[in-house]
Order: structure tokens, then C-alpha cells, then sequence
């Protein structure tokens, strides 16, 4: 039985894990206890004048970093322990930067967890009352820089994301392309020739045992005029068609000297580069007119782990302008907009979240960051004026 009985508030709206938190607690000695299943229900019984608070981060209309907040405006010498079922580094520094006291998670050590975190309160109560109260109010503002300090050393180091605008989300409009969008044919673009049982007639031929690809430097090359030496034609304008235009072009042509040529054309760099927080970021050649945006970052490897999935960019050049569309990819209700065509030429950039650094970092930083809010909270204490 503790002669010093703590008035403490239990806060979760899971109502197994609260009657488990209250059974701990009390096999302590602690008989003070009130619990509630709602976050606005302990808000509304501050008047009740609780010294400890175990509070729940996920609840239902009142958050617990909301409610942490305003039981630190109604009285920051509330003591608030939060717990999670969850250990996010990010939620455990920001909790210790408003004020809380720990940060305890749900799991089979919860239970020592409980009771080593109420044995440092006892002590820290103790000092407490033995230091004159006209220190009181300048020690809180103490241990409230501290607090600061401690949270801005472990905020993560600024993370340079390639192509930022002023805005998080540009107002740009949705790139669009025609439902019947089939790629012509470019300066600079590199093609395959394939003829049908004739081998003197094709380059990197996709009848051949071996087809031609872009690196075997074996292809057509359409010049600035957008004309194409082809065997035994000499040049062909063949720039600003389709693919089936060219081979019914060529067609045509050979049909001079072949009977019923079978002509196939293949563009060889169609390509559009991926960026950012990929598994496998570069450049990916498009081997169909229609490619979707997620189907191309499927063939990036998928996002890792840092991808700020919320805006994924896509860059298309038009002239001498830049066009940018950014899209949400974890809403399912904007899914048909945001899985926009791909075009040849395209860059997808795929930005990291601002906490990449932290959480490439974070390790130990929340055993460290625990250890060191109780060190503060005690060596305060010792603080003269």
C-alpha cells in the first residue's frame, strides 16, 4: 500500500487492454485508479485533479495527441504516459516534445513496462514535494526547453526530393492523352526491320533466332528529317507515322520486288525514366502503345519503404513547357485518374517521405529518448536558481 496515493486516470478504448492496465496497476498498491473508455470523458473529469495519466494514442473522436495537449493546457504538472499498441518512433518524440511523461508499448513486457515507469513517477513526486513551489513554475519552463531541445536533436535532417514546387501539390492540370493514342515515329528514335524470309532485307529482325535489341547497335536510325535508310529502298519518310502506317509504308515499298512482303517494325527506345524511392529506379523501355502508371512503377520494383506514396509525380516535356501532374496513389475514389497513360519520354518521380532520415536513424532513439525525459524530469530537480 502506497501511503502517498496517486489519483490516476486509465484511458483506452479497448476495453480488455484497460481492465489488463488497471489490474497492474493495482497489484502495485495503487487503489486511486478511475478508467475511461473515451479520450472527451477523461478531458471532461480534469476537475477531478488526476496526477497520472496513462493515455491511450489511439481512440476514437479524441485523439491521444489531442487529448495530450489539452491536459497539458489544463495543468502541465499532469503526469501523461503514453501508450501505443504500436512502437512509432515519430509518435514517441512527438508525445515527449508536448510533454508526456513515457512512452510504454503494448506487448508482453508491458506489465514491468508499467511498473518501472510508475516507480520513477513515485520518485520524481517525491523530489517534487520536497522543492520549495516558488521554483515550481520555473522548473517546468525548464524542463519544457529541454524538452524542445531533446525533440529538435532527434527531428530527422532535411531530405532533398528532386523537382519541389513552392506547393506540396501543384495545381497543374491532369496530363491527358486520346483514347486512340498510338506513338509515332520521332527524330532519334532507333527501329528494328523485319521482312519475312528475307534476312538481306531486315535489321535486327524479330524473325531471326537472335531479335536485335537497342544495345546490340543494331537498328534504323530516323534522322532529323525523319527519314530512315532502309535496305534496297535508299531513304524512306517514315517521321511523324504510327507503327502500322510505317509497315503498310514499307510494305508498299518492297512490294515492288517481294511478293506479299510481311513487314514488321519495332521502335526500340521507347523509354520512360523512373526516379526516386523505387527498388528499381532508371530507365524502362515500353514495349505497348498503352502503358499505365502503375503498371510502370510495377516494373520498377514497387515502391520501397521511404516512397511517399501521396505524391508520385509525372514530368512530360511539350515543347519547351513542362508539364507535372501529381497524384495520390493511396486513395482508391481517385484510382481511374491517377493511374494515368504513360507516354515515351516521361519521368515518374517518386518523392521520400520528410522522415526518411529519421527513420533510417531512429534505432534506439526511443529507449534513448524515454531514458533521457526521465534524467531531465529529475535532474531539474537539482537546478538552483
Amino acid at each position: 500500500m502506497h501511503p502517498d496515493q496517486p489519483k490516476i486516470f486509465l484511458v483506452d478504448d479497448d476495453l480488455f487492454c484497460l481492465k489488463l492496465m488497471e489490474q497492474a496497476i493495482r497489484s502495485q498498491g495503487y487503489h486511486d485508479i478511475k478508467t475511461f473508455d473515451n479520450g472527451s470523458d477523461c478531458l471532461n473529469s480534469l476537475t477531478d485533479e488526476p496526477d497520472i495519466i496513462f493515455l491511450d494514442q489511439m481512440m476514437g473522436s479524441v485523439s491521444g495527441m489531442d487529448a495530450l495537449k489539452a491536459i497539458k493546457r489544463f495543468n502541465p504538472d499532469i503526469l501523461v504516459v503514453f501508450v501505443s499498441g504500436q512502437q512509432q518512433v515519430e509518435v514517441a518524440v512527438e508525445s515527449l516534445k508536448f510533454g508526456a511523461f513515457d512512452y510504454i508499448v503494448k506487448n508482453e513486457t508491458q506489465r514491468s513496462k508499467l511498473n518501472a515507469v510508475l516507480e520513477r513517477i513515485m520518485r520524481v513526486r517525491q523530489r517534487l514535494n520536497m522543492v520549495r513551489p516558488a521554483r515550481a513554475n520555473r522548473f517546468f519552463s525548464l524542463f519544457q526547453l529541454f524538452s524542445l531541445l531533446l525533440a529538435l536533436l532527434l527531428l530527422p535532417g532535411c531530405t532533398q526530393n528532386l523537382f519541389q514546387a513552392a506547393s506540396r501539390r501543384p495545381a497543374a492540370a491532369p496530363l491527358q492523352a486520346p483514347l486512340d493514342y498510338q506513338y509515332r515515329l520521332r527524330p532519334e528514335d532507333k527501329l528494328s526491320l523485319s521482312v519475312w524470309d528475307h534476312e538481306e532485307l531486315s535489321v535486327g529482325s524479330v524473325y531471326s533466332a537472335q531479335p536485335s535489341t537497342e544495345p546490340d547497335a543494331r537498328f534504323l536510325l530516323v534522322d532529323n528529317n525523319g527519314e530512315v535508310t532502309v535496305p534496297k529502298l535508299g531513304k524512306v519518310a517514315l517521321g511523324g507515322l504510327t507503327v502500322p502506317e510505317a509497315e503498310e509504308t514499307l510494305k508498299a515499298r518492297f512490294g515492288k520486288s517481294v511478293v506479299n512482303p510481311l513487314v514488321t517494325v519495332q521502335v526500340l527506345n521507347k523509354e520512360v525514366t523512373v526516379l526516386g524511392e523505387v527498388n528499381t529506379p532508371g530507365k524502362l523501355v515500353l514495349d505497348k502503345d498503352r502503358t499505365t502508371l502503375v503498371q510502370v512503377l510495377g516494373r520498377a520494383g514497387d515502391f520501397n519503404n521511404y516512397a511517399d506514396k501521396r505524391v508520385v509525380k509525372v514530368l512530360r516535356q511539350q515543347g519547351s513547357k513542362v508539364q507535372e501532374s501529381v497524384f495520390d496513389l493511396t486513395r482508391m475514389d481517385t484510382y481511374v485518374q491517377s493511374n494515368t497513360l504513360i507516354l515515351p519520354g516521361d519521368v515518374v518521380y517518386v518523392p521520400a517521405k520528410s522522415s526518411k532520415e529519421f527513420e533510417r536513424k531512429s534505432g534506439g532513439m526511443l529507449a534513448v529518448a524515454s531514458g533521457l525525459s526521465a534524467i531531465i524530469i529529475i535532474t531539474r530537480l537539482f537546478l538552483s536558481i
